[in-house]
């Protein structure tokens, strides 16, 4: 196909499926065929973190940072690479480069605020929440301003994935 839609579908179906080893091979596949298109790389990271191999996911993802260096996804995806390795430290530091690319970033702030809770660092956890509730009034009285509602554009399921980790 000319396209990668068909492509990254089929590695969206084995996902779903529960099939890793197929997704990552479709995302192989998939990355081959269009080696510069972020969809496609984030499809292969999405799928060697399902298939457990962290190190290639975050491998792909540092490719994407490289094609698309303006983008906070790639580092929320690796620090959801790292939550998943309890690598709490590196999560944050990950989260923090988003944060750099798209100030007041939600999701990341959400995260960093419960990885701190979650490694026992309350204070800066409550710093982090002072400052996102903040930066949340700010955004919504600018939008507001402007008529538009409050949405985000980075798909992510970070702070699900730091709470779920007080649980293991």
């Amino acid at each position: 196909p000319a396209e990668p839609a068909p492509r990254l579908a089929l590695v969206a179906h084995y996902l779903s499926a529960k099939e890793p080893k197929k997704a990552v091979a479709a995302a192989q596949d998939a990355v081959a065929a269009f080696p510069d298109r972020p969809e496609a790389l984030d499809a292969a990271g999405q799928a060697y973190r399902a298939a457990g191999d962290s190190n290639q996911a975050i491998a792909t993802y540092n490719k994407l940072v490289q094609l698309r260096p303006e983008s906070p996804l790639p580092f929320m995806r690796i620090a959801e690479i790292q939550i998943d390795a309890k690598d709490n430290n590196a999560a944050i530091e990950s989260l923090r480069k988003a944060l750099a690319l798209k100030p007041g970033l939600p999701e990341a702030q959400r995260a960093i605020i419960a990885l701190d809770a979650t490694s026992g660092r309350t204070d800066q956890a409550l710093v982090a929440a002072r400052g996102e509730a903040a930066c949340r009034s700010t955004i919504a009285r600018a939008q507001s301003a402007r008529g538009r509602p409050r949405s985000s554009s980075i798909p992510t399921r970070l702070p699900v994935a730091a709470r779920n980790q007080r649980a293991r």
